[in-house]
């Protein structure tokens, strides 16, 4: 019956099952229904479909199919597991390399996690924010981030550059060691 009115309720309930019983590329053929076929009274439904195949998308290292989908439905959707998502679709643009929004993604998901109605992402924004100021050469955004929240930016920086050296990037970490 592909006419009828609930189908895009029909495909999200076979697409979570699937999901829970594992049976993934069922679950992802099930969401993509899904979030294709929205309905005006049930965007809410729609924008979790979305938020699924995004979480597929993203888990498999496929940012650019994901961020279309977290943009969608985070727009559409305020509740508790935004910060969550917004993060996610934060890394997306960073592994797109758009390092702009992926920082103020990041900015908004820190000020919101202050908020009790969502799950405090905080410590995560901290710990990661500084790598996008680093590939986005805004350093002194960095040691200001870091600063106004009581956060020793010296450390972060160590940190980063521990990291950015296992990727082979030794001459920017030894500029980010020399600020």
């Amino acid at each position: 019956f592909p006419g009828y009115k609930g189908i895009n309720e029909v495909y999200y309930i076979l697409a979570y099952n699937n999901k829970e019983l594992g049976n993934h590329s069922e679950a992802q053929k099930y969401f993509k229904l899904a979030s294709g076929k929205s309905s005006s009274d049930n965007t809410k439904l729609t924008a979790k479909s979305r938020l699924a195949l995004a979480d597929y998308y993203f888990n498999d290292h496929k940012y650019k199919e994901a961020v279309p989908l977290y943009e969608s439905a985070i727009s559409q959707l305020d509740e508790k597991w935004w910060t969550k998502d917004a993060f996610n679709l934060a890394w997306s643009y960073y592994r797109t390399r758009r390092y702009d929004k992926a920082i103020n993604l990041m900015l908004e998901v820190h000020k919101k996690s202050g908020d009790k109605k969502y799950v405090d992402m905080s410590n995560m924004v901290e710990r990661d924010i500084g790598i996008f100021y680093v590939d986005a050469n805004r350093l002194n955004d960095a040691i200001a981030f870091y600063t106004r929240n009581g956060i020793n930016y010296t450390e972060q920086f160590v940190k980063i550059a521990n990291i950015i050296v296992s990727q082979g990037r030794f001459s920017q970490a030894e500029s980010l060691l020399n600020e």
